[in-house]
């Protein structure tokens, strides 16, 4: 339908008949069953434009990106991040580390950071070992942040972890030979 204004509007119609007693169909009421959706519309495209944004952010890094939610499960993750976890997208997803990290005691202290973002309010970066049959023992360097919604308030985390693993073995070697 072409709008007032000269442009297209798209437009949802949904009808159901109504009829009297006599089982005769009664009039639509005026303006029908017809609504404009041009603005449901022009939100749909607006979100699917930050949404391809952001797997193009993700998908360019080396570092894991993720967004956690307040109970800590993954709500997104860029495929560095499921390298590390070795597992395709659908097996994380609304799940914590505790639902498949192989040390609890690792995962529990993840989740523990994870809190802590949320209690402050606050960036904060942190020292993570993560322990991977695909990967080995590595150290990760994680910078997480409160996910907030459009009110300002704070519905998840966000991070980008960094494996700092090689620079830590470095680290460790050049301490010994300076003893």
């Amino acid at each position: 339908m072409i709008s007032r204004d000269g442009w297209y509007s798209p437009l949802a119609a949904k009808a159901r008949a109504f009829f009297d007693a006599a089982a005769r169909l009664l009039p639509l009421p005026p303006g029908g069953p017809v609504a404009d959706i041009k603005h449901n519309k022009l939100t749909e495209h607006e979100l699917n434009k930050a949404l391809d944004l952001l797997r193009g952010i993700g998908e360019c890094s080396a570092d894991a990106i993720y967004a956690k939610d307040h109970e800590s499960r993954i709500i997104f993750a860029n495929p560095a991040t499921l390298a590390i976890f070795g597992k395709p997208l659908h097996e994380v997803i609304g799940r914590s580390n505790l639902d498949w990290h192989a040390d609890r005691d690792q995962a529990e202290r993840v989740i523990a950071n994870d809190r802590e973002v949320l209690r402050s309010e606050t960036v904060q970066v942190f020292e993570e070992a993560y322990h991977s049959a695909q990967a080995g023992a590595r150290i990760f360097r994680s910078s997480k942040a409160p996910l907030r919604d459009g009110k300002g308030a704070v519905v998840g985390i966000v991070g980008v972890s960094s494996d700092i693993t090689e620079l830590k073995n470095t680290e460790a070697q050049l301490r010994l030979l300076t003893e």
